[in-house]
């Protein structure tokens, strides 16, 4: 598998709030990511997100990601591109259907948070820190 450096990865998740499990609402919910190539940057997104999300702003503590996202999803606008990152060179999508992100801590940064836990893709996992932000809307 080839080296991809990842810039930043964004998590948009749309659920309920409040500090039980909230529930991910697949059609509402993406996974935003930036990463240079060559010197370009390129953008993409991943969908078919699944897992569990806990998150209580007033208690960081018992907030936790355990997710996944479907590989197959790899979003870049460009059709060829997206094909090649499927394939044996990137992700291996028919082997390794799916790019998970379990949290282990959640802190706050200013007005965003940063998720630290062990993403896993490929077979590999590997620790991140993802900045995220939440918003709420309609309730939600």
């Amino acid at each position: 598998m080839k080296n991809i450096n990842v810039l930043s990865l964004f998590v948009a998740i749309a659920m309920g709030f409040g500090a039980n499990a909230q529930k991910i609402i697949d059609s509402e919910s993406i996974v935003n990511f930036s990463l240079e190539n060559r010197g370009n940057e390129v953008t993409g997104t991943l969908g078919g997100m699944k897992g569990d999300v806990i998150f209580d702003n007033e208690n960081l503590d018992k907030s936790s990601f355990n997710v996944t996202m479907d590989a197959n999803t790899i979003n870049t606008a460009n059709g060829k591109r997206d094909a090649h990152l499927k394939n044996e060179d990137f992700f291996e999508t028919e082997t390794y259907a799916t790019i998970s992100f379990v949290s282990s801590k959640i802190e706050k940064k200013g007005e965003k948070y940063i998720a630290i836990g062990a993403l896993s893709m490929h077979g590999v996992s590997k620790d991140v820190s993802i900045l995220f932000n939440t918003t709420e809307e309609k309730g939600r």
